[in-house]
């Protein structure tokens, strides 16, 4: 089963939800009617519940009023007793209520006896099932009220009837079981001086209660402590150690952290199989929940023995209620089996389990219901529509009968039957079906329930999608209100989402937003353009686009922004952490990963969400109110500077029916008068087969072909171009905003219809989101001091063997040095990138020389128009460490060096290794900057293994990076390949070197999209450079415009190859040379 990181995900009725019903397990002997001889005599046969009914049976003969008969009750007490030992829980259960009975008629509230017999008969009504468990509570609470009133129910005897009252409380869904769980808890510590089995119970049941009711840190937080407190008491059985780890395993897996759950649920399952007295349902459970977390890694294959563990282990075992367990671990597996295409073996499980339903569940079970409609969704599925039908009917009419009118639950059978109905062409049935189940949700939970939004954005689409066909008030207009309504109520619940969310947890969400945000996009799609409506709808777009990208740069601003010394201790300790996972992540990528490295990413992870859940909890509602502030379009047009647009891509999948979508690409135009456009540009195949042939047309360096790289670039123009190009009007300066595989396109190369690139006609600033316009503008902390000077890095030494040398006595240039710019020669190639494609392993780092050049040439001009120092780090100078110490309180950083991206992502075939294996890829996965990055004197070293065990491996990845301090650094430039390149998440950007440097604080960025030539790169830096008074983004289009004439004059290609590579991005108002830092004027 699949589980989202976001909060909503759990709250429709799921058949993973195994009911918590209580077992007959012992009696606390606080609530033992027997005495300890008596129960000694017990143990040895000479008491039995014969010679009790004996007794009984005299004193029925011997007095007229039994029932007021202290002797008698006590008797009636013990009697029951002994057949709950005996597990005769109907006749446990007569014998407590006549004795129940007995203690209402004579006995005061208060009575020892009248309490213990409330608390035993509660206990073996609850044992019997889940519907016994509203009478339980009424006897149980009446216990309560005498317990608090009674001198004998003190300490642990309160706190024992105070923690059943909790367990019932919360298989009700009673939101006070938790107090009452912490009270029995303060009780025990204060009893038992805190290491008891008691304490442990009561931590168990009140992490189980968090966990379900998704307070994940404070559950996190309890199972760490049961972890100690058992390490402490190895004899402590209840709750055992497995069962621990299981739990730990089942809290990451519903983060959505798979890899690391799998290593606590195997140890779990490993413990069980070992212990003969280990709980054969808790064994299956185990199992179930690796079967999950190997579906959701892609890993079915794997899964499967884990299911089929699991469903075995369910019909054997003897707990209470196999059946219900048996029959929701079926139709979960039958469901994943239907969900990957195995539509005869999803039958036969799901056949079966019907067969034992049908023989002992009770139809009153809600597992036999979810059972009927995993069957109807794989007849649907398969085509047999008239199977489907009679299933989808079947457990509706029983989910009508079981449960109110008003419950619901029964929107759960509702909503799939509508759904069937719809793409049936029945749409006179689906509405009110779905509009039913729209108003049970609403009327129950409220509008802004998750479950009621969902609902509501699915009446929507089928208002949409029906109109014309069937006859419903309000038409297409309803339909519109209702999804607005419908997405507000689900981005607010996205911004709840963003506060609590861990890094890894935040690139799960960008998926989910971005699913959820289609169905507005469609809408906006689908309104016609002369309506004020559309206007209305470009807020929408504003905040979606990249809304998960800025919450680490606020979350940043925000550890550092604060002058609190435990909350900046905090975040160094946060971003000492994170680089150490970036150098075990470098070192395991060149070597073989032992058990040892393994352990240490555990130990780091481990420590990195502890950390960030901590400096979380300290700063939510700065983040959301940064994110958002002035994110609409009057906002953002009246920040655009003169002569200037915004053009933003969204790729979406547009709803064509509710299970079809086809992925297209709108486009929303900015203008600085606060004029907006949303135009639509058509199916997204076309758009990114174009962009895929382009990008290979560009790294085919040695067979470049000019013809053919201009027919795709003019096609890739009249495709994402000049369907705006009216709307963006004769401006200069465009703030582009791409999305999904466009961020891999250069707008300057593209080619218009009459044969020119379009840098002749515009200046490209690129931006994740119109939004970040918001950021640029508007930041400014007084605190940051503006940096000084300039580090340039370059002619590296990457076979140098000592990376982590350290010397501060680099380079730097004097007033009496040369400060002539040295003009270029075409070169031969010699790329400064690798692109991998599997992992670092065998990657070598060839010498650059002619960056050497560059970077003094960049020095020297610095140096002699800023009047700042210009600090030179070549060869064995040039180490990652120096780099560390020395970038930080730069104005300019200039990096002449080679860069890395990893863009081959994670896939089924890595996954489907075993888990020790590829688990170093799985962190890349969970920490994407750490697939890129810049490359560093000694680099080398990893390739043969040279390096000690500690300091710098000469690989500074894009996660180390964004955790240095750059706030007063006005402009980066990588003037090294696929700098810009990264992990591409739609709707999201890339994770890239450049969105390091932002996070780490620096304002304009230069990067580039493609492995460009040595000799190139240094001949367009140099021409950028040499510009005065100009922004860096001006400068960088001049060299552009200025490379491509010196080509065209020399008879040579113009390929944009030569000179389109580099992009800049940040503030456009930065210069190279601070003669202004420009404030905040436009």
């Amino acid at each position: 089963m699949t589980h989202f990181v976001i909060l909503w995900a759990c709250f429709v009725v799921s058949i993973s939800v195994l009911p918590a019903t209580v077992t007959a397990g012992a009696l606390p002997t606080e609530f033992s009617a027997l005495s300890d001889q008596e129960r000694e005599q017990v143990k040895k046969g000479t008491l039995t519940a014969e010679m009790i009914e004996v007794e009984l049976t005299t004193l029925e003969l011997q007095t007229l009023e039994l029932s007021c008969d202290r002797r008698t009750i006590i008797l009636r007490i013990q009697l029951a007793e002994l057949y709950w030992e005996e597990h005769d829980l109907k006749r446990a259960e007569a014998e407590y209520r006549i004795a129940a009975n007995s203690c209402w008629e004579c006995l005061p509230i208060v009575d020892s006896l009248r309490i213990k017999a409330q608390y035993s008969l509660s206990l073996v009504l609850a044992a019997q099932g889940f519907y016994q468990i509203s009478h339980s509570d009424g006897f149980l609470r009446d216990a309560l009220a005498g317990c608090n009133g009674s001198e004998w129910c003190k300490g642990k005897t309160r706190a024992i009837l105070l923690r059943q009252v909790a367990r019932l409380a919360d298989q009700m869904g009673d939101a006070t079981c938790r107090d009452m769980y912490r009270e029995s808890l303060r009780i025990f510590e204060q009893e038992d001086s805190g290491d008891s089995t008691e304490v442990a119970v009561s931590l168990w049941l009140l992490r189980k209660s968090l966990f379900e009711n998704l307070a994940r840190e404070e559950s996190h937080e309890i199972l760490t402590r049961l972890l100690r407190l058992i390490e402490l008491r190895p004899g402590l059985k209840n709750p055992s150690r497995s069962s621990v780890l299981s739990a730990y395993g089942e809290d990451l897996h519903a983060d959505g952290d798979d890899a690391a759950a799998l290593k606590f649920l195997r140890d779990a399952a490993s413990m069980q199989q070992l212990d003969s007295a280990s709980s054969g349902c808790r064994t299956a459970r185990t199992a179930l929940l690796i079967a999950e977390c190997l579906t959701d890694l892609a890993r079915f294959d794997e899964a499967k023995p884990f299911f089929k563990s699991a469903i075995e282990t369910y019909a054997s075992c003897g707990e209470t209620n196999p059946p219900y367990f048996f029959v929701s671990s079926s139709t979960q597996f039958g469901k994943e089996l239907t969900n990957h295409g195995e539509f005869h073996a999803a039958e036969e499980v799901l056949l079966h389990a019907v067969s034992v339903a049908r023989d002992s569940l009770p139809l009153t079970e809600d597992a036999h219901l979810y059972l009927l409609l995993e069957l109807a969704r794989l007849y649907d599925l398969t085509g047999r529509s008239e199977l489907a039908e009679e299933n989808y009917f079947r457990a509706l009419t029983m989910a009508e009968l079981i449960h109110p009118l008003a419950d619901p639950r029964v929107a759960n059978f509702l909503e799939p039957y509508a759904e069937f109905c719809f793409e049936q062409g029945d749409y006179k049935r689906a509405l009110p079906m779905q509009a039913r189940a729209q108003k049970l949700w609403e009327g129950t939970l409220g509008s802004n329930h998750p479950a009621s939004s969902l609902s509501t954005g699915r009446l929507s689409l089928m208002l949409r999608k029906s109109f014309g066909v069937a006859d419903w008030a309000g038409g297409v207009s309803a339909a519109r209100v209702l999804q607005t309504r419908a997405w507000r109520a689900r981005f607010n619940q996205y911004m709840e989402a963003l506060n609590l969310l861990t890094e890894y947890q935040l690139i799960r969400l960008a998926s989910a937003l971005q699913s959820d945000a289609s169905h507005m996009y469609t809408m906006i799609a689908e309104t016609p353009p002369e309506e004020d409506a559309v206007n209305a709808y470009g807020t929408d777009i504003l905040t979606l686009k990249a809304l998960v990208w800025e919450v680490p740069y606020a979350r940043r601003r925000s550890a550092f922004t604060f002058a609190d010394p435990y909350n900046q201790a905090l975040a160094d300790s946060l971003y000492a952490v994170r680089a150490a996972l970036a150098k075990l992540y470098i070192r395991t990528s060149f070597a073989d990963s032992g058990p040892e490295s393994k352990n240490r990413f555990d130990e780091l992870n481990h420590a990195k969400r502890q950390l960030s859940e901590e400096l979380l909890a300290r700063h939510q509602d700065t983040i959301i109110s940064e994110v958002l502030a002035n994110c609409n379009a009057n906002g953002i047009a009246s920040l655009l500077p003169l002569n200037s647009v915004v053009v933003d891509y969204v790729r979406y999948d547009h709803d064509i029916t509710l299970r079809q979508t086809e992925p297209r690409y709108l486009a929303y135009v900015i203008r600085p008068d606060s004029s907006t456009f949303v135009i639509q540009l058509g199916g997204a195949q076309a758009i990114d087969s174009l962009v895929s042939r382009y990008v290979e047309e560009l790294t085919q360096v040695q067979n470049l072909d000019e013809a053919e790289f201009g027919r795709i670039s003019c096609e890739l123009y009249r495709h994402i171009w000049r369907p705006v190009r009216a709307e963006v009007g004769e401006v200069q300066l465009i703030f582009v905003g791409p999305d999904g595989p466009l961020n891999s396109v250069a707008f300057e190369s593209l080619v218009n219809s009459d044969g020119a690139y379009l840098v002749e006609s515009y200046q490209f600033h690129y931006i994740t989101s119109g939004r970040e316009l918001n950021r640029i503008y508007t930041r400014g902390n007084p605190d940051v001091e503006p940096g000084n000077g300039l580090l340039a890095i370059g002619d590296l030494d990457f076979d140098f063997a000592a990376a982590s040398s350290v010397d501060s006595g680099s380079p730097s240039l004097t007033n009496n040095q040369d400060t002539s710019l040295v003009a270029a020669d075409l070169p031969a190639i010699r790329q400064r990138s690798i692109l991998v494609r599997e992992s670092l392993l065998g990657a070598r780092w060839d010498s650059l020389p002619a960056t050497r050049e560059e970077v003094e040439s960049v020095a020297r001009a610095w140096h002699d128009r800023s009047g700042e120092n210009a600090q030179i780090l070549t060869e064995s100078e040039a180490t990652e460490e120096n780099f560390k110490q020395h970038c930080s309180g730069k104005r300019v950083l200039y990096m002449a060096t080679h860069g890395f991206t990893r863009v081959q992502p994670v896939t089924a075939e890595h996954l489907a290794k075993d888990a020790d294996d590829d688990y170093i890829e799985l962190i890349a996965e969970q920490s994407p900057l750490l697939k890129s990055g810049l490359v560093f004197s000694g680099a080398n070293a990893l390739v043969h293994q040279t390096l000690g065990q500690y300091g710098e491996d000469g690989i500074a990845t894009g996660e180390e990076i964004s955790c240095l301090n750059l706030d007063g650094t006005d402009l980066v430039v990588l003037s090294a390949c696929h700098s810009g390149t990264g992990d591409i998440v739609n709707g999201e950007g890339v994770y890239s070197l450049r969105r390091a440097f932002e996070i780490a604080g620096a304002k304009t960025i230069v990067s580039s999209l493609w492995a460009v030539d040595d000799n190139m790169t240094r001949d367009v830096m140099m021409k950028t450079v040499s510009q005065n008074n100009l922004t860096i983004g001006a400068a960088l289009r001049t060299a552009m415009l200025s490379r491509i004439g010196e080509l065209r004059e020399q008879n040579l290609s113009d390929h944009p190859y030569y000179w389109a590579g580099f992009v800049c991005s940040g503030d456009p108002r930065t210069k190279l040379f601070p003669d202004d830092r420009g404030g905040n004027s436009k």
